[in-house]
């Protein structure tokens, strides 16, 4: 897709119109490189090397050390992307989908590209819910789809406006409200506000908690997400209400094709010493309300049930408030000195946890890890794998 025009270049620079692809890092393949400036890094001192890799031009607000004719000087990087993106977006006639909340987004959004696979759809990877997320989304995009699906996350308040100004969905879905990066917000109902900013900028139709309903416009058609014990069944209903308003005739059996990937409660097959165990691997992320749909889940099984479970981050002063575990299973282990509890067992290292269950498998148990991404539990979850996985 031809992504730069001259009603955005500066008018002393001049592109061809066949510039296509975007990348903020300077070893992968792309034709138009960004020199972000983070918190651990600065483009800028990339720009040699993308020229060498390949790239045809370089997105840059300060000098860098090449040749001008492949530099696109501008004031500020961030918000030329920003615009670029929003080019492109509006030369879509894609289907656009928006999905956010507290937990639930990336399952949401891949349980919805196995139900329309009837049609073409692409879908934001992994978890690409940023502003840097959504450009290397749509300004890579090679074939329109029938159907765009993209994620939204915030984790500041003011974030998910200038998100929602850049997707424009037709539809959105706001999977769930909860504590999950509260700490830069005054409480769950900020949040609230916060998540359903996206509805101002969807066009067709909504879904939601109750709690955002009061936030929506009141021209915007919506319905009242229903809640449910079973993550994938809540998440669901609005993607099979969607598809029945698209006329997709084959979703509902799509849909049993959708299997959760690595770390988001995936199922693993266990085995030591004969002993046939299982995991529910939960440990990409982890929020309170992630926690709880965990823990339900856990329930279900037969056998014994042992739950593994590593700090939540960025709950700022409520952290302390989020960190009182006392779940009715028949092991609770509790990885870190935050936590507080009258059941579990409190570990420092993820080592001595894992000693610790080697001690307590039998047949038929069941042990749920779950914890931030920041987190050992993933260290755990590799430790069980590597040494059990069958």
């Amino acid at each position: 897709m031809k992504l730069i025009n001259n009603d955005i270049m500066l008018k002393t620079f001049q592109i061809d119109d066949s510039i296509s692809g975007i990348s903020l890092d300077s070893r992968k393949k792309a034709d138009l490189f960004f020199c972000i400036q983070g918190n651990h890094y600065d483009g800028h001192d990339f720009a040699q090397n993308a020229i060498y890799n390949g790239f045809k031009y370089i997105v840059a607000s300060k000098p860098v050390n090449i040749p001008n004719d492949h530099v696109i000087y501008v004031n500020n990087v961030e918000e030329y992307m920003i615009k670029l993106t929003k080019n492109v977006r509006n030369q879509l006639n894609s289907t656009v989908i928006a999905i956010t909340g507290t937990a639930g987004k990336t399952s949401t959004k891949e349980q919805m590209k196995f139900a329309f696979s009837e049609r073409k759809v692409l879908a934001s990877p992994e978890s690409y819910n940023t502003i840097y997320g959504l450009a290397l989304t749509i300004c890579n995009i090679q074939n329109i789809p029938d159907y765009l699906i993209l994620e939204a996350g915030t984790s500041h308040p003011g974030e998910m406006e200038e998100l929602a100004r850049i997707i424009k969905p037709h539809y959105s879905i706001i999977t769930s409200i909860g504590a999950g990066h509260i700490e830069h917000f005054r409480d769950i109902e900020h949040i609230a506000e916060e998540k359903s900013q996206l509805l101002q900028y969807t066009s067709k139709y909504a879904f939601f908690p109750e709690i955002c309903e009061k936030y929506c416009p009141a021209n915007l058609s919506n319905q009242i997400s229903q809640q449910n014990d079973d993550i994938y069944e809540q998440n669901a209903f609005p993607i099979m209400k969607i598809a029945k308003m698209e006329n997709l005739i084959n979703a509902s059996n799509n849909i049993k094709n959708y299997s959760p990937s690595k770390g988001r409660n995936n199922i693993v097959k266990l085995n030591k010493d004969n002993i046939n165990f299982s995991m529910i691997d939960g440990s990409f992320n982890c929020n309170p309300i992630s926690l709880q749909a965990s823990i339900k889940q856990l329930m279900k099984f037969p056998g014994k049930k042992i739950a593994v479970l590593g700090e939540m981050k960025e709950l700022g002063d409520y952290a302390e408030q989020y960190h009182h575990a006392d779940y009715d299973v028949d092991h609770l282990l509790l990885l870190g000195d935050i936590w507080k509890t009258s059941k579990g067992k409190i570990f420092n290292y993820y080592e001595e946890l894992c000693k610790y269950l080697e001690g307590i498998m039998e047949e038929g148990a069941v042990i749920l890890l779950k914890g931030s991404n920041s987190t050992d539990v993933k260290l755990i979850s590799k430790y069980l794998e590597d040494h059990y996985g069958i």
